[in-house]
């Protein structure tokens, strides 16, 4: 049984559903004001940058640093359980964190940037490496925070501005529950003894504390994202890319899994896509084994390389960084293995020391660790929006009219459930997205793509054909809830909200 037929089978009316519906409705022929789905990042951004501009307008003005009232420089900003569900000793550091500002805790002899400037130069200079993870459970998030850096546009266009402010007011770009939302934030940094007590940058940058501080501002406090989390969704987060879990498959051996792997990394480099990997929970979070690997802890995929060791074999092995920026790998093809050649150290520059970055050999790689995340960004897709309100209806349509054979993924996204850490009992809704392209006559409908799950989101991904189609979201949700959803489009075509008559066919 194919894919198809697997979605098909999981609620069959529905899709039965719609086909009655476009044969007894030829209203759907007669749209009319489809929008277009032409949106780039930078577009976006540019329509959304006003209240950043009136808040600072109004500090210069006032001649007064900016202190964000949505997200204070107080205990509740910190924690959402007024530090209840803290462990006994991370409650007694949180209750004397201080929050500074920059100027108060970094070099008072040093210009403070955003990001770094050499000397003599105007340029922004972005590292991986200028990223230290602190006394913050959130390493997903640093992983993937690590891993776009290795594409500091990424990074930058996060930034409304990318020179230090004296007023302390900074907007700071993120794709939060299917959105790209401006959250903008003062720079009061959680501190302890004087010193940031969360992630920090290398010297007098910044660009690491705002953007963790802009994330946890999105959950509602710093606690939340302390939680532990998926990077793919962090991946996501930061770049508004699709991004995937690809797990190990236990029904595979050793050696099929290791080239299931291989395959998957070489093929998403070749794309230039971000990748990160994650290692399984063997005992407690972020606990090192014998071998220097954290449990439970996530970590970034920088290069994949086919090499020859000293001892004449060939092997296939990773670049990882761990965000800590220390905790290295320590057997094979470790900094300091036998395995090196000196030209291959030198092509491949490695060095010995306790920076957070290693080297893997495959097999290793896939006895070590559970899945790969990657995120499929890329500056040259189009995109668009529809905040769907299921206070009104469960059920909805989408008629899609591609301009073009293009590759398209549509996506349905709800609310992170870290939002609602107050609410144990909260769950995701089950979602679903059914494709299917209309005929030349609009009288019937091929099924093409399909996704049912109770998951964060769900989404279809396929080469589309240039033509007309139907896509039918179904939201199933638990009565206590009223859930958000936005439908996310990418790439070239445009779209109409079909809202009227369907659910009245039984």
């Amino acid at each position: 049984m194919d894919q198809s037929q697997q979605i098909m089978n999981q609620n069959p009316q529905d899709f039965e559903k719609l086909r009655q519906f476009l044969s007894v409705n030829r209203a759907v022929e007669n749209l009319k004001n489809v929008i277009p789905i032409e949106t780039s990042f930078n577009t976006q951004q540019q329509s959304r940058i006003n209240e950043y501009k009136q808040k600072l307008k109004q500090c210069q003005e006032n001649n007064q640093k900016f202190t964000d009232t949505e997200f204070p420089p107080i205990e509740t900003s910190l924690s959402y359980s007024n530090f209840e569900k803290l462990s006994v000793s991370k409650k007694q550091i949180w209750k004397q964190i201080q929050w500074l500002r920059p100027s108060e805790f970094l070099d008072k002899n040093q210009q403070i940037h955003i990001f770094e400037k050499p000397f003599g130069s105007s340029a922004n200079v972005i590292e991986p490496n200028d990223i230290r993870q602190g006394k913050l459970g959130n390493c997903y998030f640093l992983s993937a925070l690590s891993s776009i850096a290795e594409q500091p546009k990424l990074i930058k266009r996060l930034f409304t501005s990318s020179e230090y402010n004296e007023f302390g007011i900074y907007a700071i770009w993120l794709h939060v529950n299917g959105e790209w939302k401006q959250i903008i934030i003062d720079d009061y940094i959680p501190c302890y003894n004087g010193q940031p007590i969360f992630s920090k940058n290398t010297g007098n940058e910044i660009w690491v504390m705002l953007i963790e501080k802009a994330y946890a501002k999105a959950y509602g406090s710093y606690e939340i994202i302390d939680q532990g989390g998926n990077p793919a969704y962090a991946l996501k987060e930061l770049t508004g890319a699709p991004c995937f879990n690809f797990d190990k498959n236990k029904q595979l051996t050793g050696q099929q899994q290791e080239q299931e792997f291989w395959n998957f990394v070489s093929k998403n480099f070749r794309n230039e896509y971000v990748i990160t990997c994650y290692t399984e929970m063997t005992g407690k979070q972020d606990q090192e084994n014998a071998l220097g690997l954290l449990s439970g802890h996530s970590y970034a995929i920088l290069r994949a390389e086919q090499v020859v060791s000293s001892a004449g074999k060939s092997e296939r092995i990773f670049k990882i960084r761990n965000p800590w920026a220390s905790k290295e790998w320590r057997g094979d093809w470790a900094d300091d293995s036998y395995l090196w050649t000196q030209e291959l150290r030198k092509l491949l520059e490695v060095e010995q020391k306790d920076d957070g970055c290693f080297w893997i050999n495959t097999k290793d790689f896939t006895k070590y660790f559970l899945g790969i995340g990657v995120c499929k960004v890329n500056d040259g897709f189009k995109f668009n929006s529809i905040n769907l309100n299921t206070d009104i209806q469960e059920q909805f349509m989408v008629r899609v009219k591609v301009e073009r054979d293009s590759h398209l993924l549509i996506s349905l996204n709800q609310i992170d459930q870290k939002m609602f850490k107050n609410d144990p009992d909260y769950k995701y809704a089950f979602l679903q997205v059914l494709a299917g392209k209309m005929n030349q006559q609009n009288q019937s409908l091929d099924f093409m793509e399909g996704d049912f799950k109770q998951e964060r989101s769900v989404s279809i991904e396929s080469q589309f054909q240039k033509g007309d189609y139907i896509v039918l979201i179904s939201v199933r949700q638990f009565p206590k809830y009223k859930h958000k959803m936005v439908l996310w489009l990418r790439q070239l075509i445009t779209r109409k909200l079909i809202t009227s008559n369907i659910n009245q066919i039984q």
